[in-house]
């Protein structure tokens, strides 16, 4: 089986957990990252000893050597940064949330199947272990029919004004930074379409919200409230609500456990799996689906991306334009 390889655009934080992930496996490597600072680039090749480190993208782009981007620089790059190495003729794999807005992510996929490459929105959550198993459960009827669902991802990031996530429009606010996760994972757990949505924000001084919950309801009459916040702390996780029991999940994005109450008195059951290492998982997928000479992800679709961000995009939107 071939070998991904890889080259990183961004040297992040989120490029470091990235890398922590792909060591892991054995048919992927990263060779190359891109930094718009030499020496920043230079540090982070000198770190993971890799090959290449570039200040200029399209030099990258053009390394024959490459086979996939890992898109992570912050929200407002992501359409330009994929959209580039899609020209190119590389698979791309870009964090959350792919685009700012729906018509940028149309002409991403767009671009992808014209040019039979793979695109994938980075969301680790549906590949963690604890959270397949929860969800096998479900749709076995272990907690009965889903009436509701609450998820929340929050922090306090305050008062850094100054950084990205709290700066208006170009991605910056809770729900594309943190709120894309319990949005994410209602998606998953549910199986039904989104009938209908609304959401609320509080907004930090420099208008981009920095607390943001969001109903969703869905065709099959389930109902979840999803909160995401970046200068608050609330509880971290998501509940899953049946006609037989409930489910608790600390942490989602990084479950190492998750916690079934019953209604008939029944003894807690918890469910385990590892969480060494969330980032091999949804890293481990992208390989794979390339190995196979697939084109699209059966776990994140195109279509889940695209109703994510509709849901986000509408309700920010809306959002920035109020007084």
């Amino acid at each position: 089986m071939k070998k991904v390889k890889f080259a990183i655009i961004g040297p992040g934080t989120i490029a470091h957990s990235f890398m922590n992930g792909i060591n892991e496996l054995d048919n992927a490597e990263v060779i190359a990252i891109v930094s718009r600072s030499k020496e920043r680039a230079e540090s982070f090749a000198s770190k993971y000893n890799l090959k290449y480190a570039y200040d200029d993208y399209e030099e990258c782009l053009n390394n024959k050597e490459v086979d996939a981007i890992y898109v992570a620089t912050p929200p407002f790059m992501h359409f330009p940064n994929t959209k580039l190495a899609l020209e190119k003729g590389k698979h791309v794999i870009c964090e959350k949330p792919f685009t700012v807005d729906v018509d940028e992510l149309k002409q991403l996929i767009k671009i992808a199947k014209e040019k039979g490459l793979l695109l994938m929105e980075a969301m680790k959550s549906p590949f963690i272990p604890v959270n397949i198993a929860v969800k096998k459960l479900i749709d076995q009827g272990e907690i009965g029919d889903i009436i509701t669902l609450e998820g929340s991802f929050t922090y306090n990031g305050g008062p850094r004004y100054d950084h990205f996530h709290f700066i208006k429009g170009n991605g910056g606010g809770a729900l594309y930074d943190v709120g894309v996760y319990p949005l994410f994972i209602s998606l998953f757990f549910i199986d039904s379409e989104v009938k209908d949505y609304c959401g609320y924000a509080k907004k930090a001084p420099t208008g981009a919200d920095s607390l943001a919950s969001v109903i969703l309801q869905f065709e099959n009459g389930v109902i979840a409230n999803i909160r995401g916040g970046i200068e608050v702390n609330t509880y971290q996780g998501v509940y899953i609500y049946g006609t037989k029991g409930k489910i608790f999940i600390p942490e989602f994005w990084v479950a190492s456990k998750a916690f079934i109450d019953y209604y008939d008195g029944r003894e807690t059951k918890i469910i385990t799996g590892d969480a060494s290492n969330e980032f091999k998982y949804q890293v481990g997928h992208f390989v794979d689906l390339i190995n196979k000479g697939l084109k699209e992800s059966d776990v994140m679709t195109h279509q889940i991306s695209l109703k994510v961000m509709e849901i986000m995009y509408s309700l920010v939107n809306k959002w920035n334009n109020e007084v």
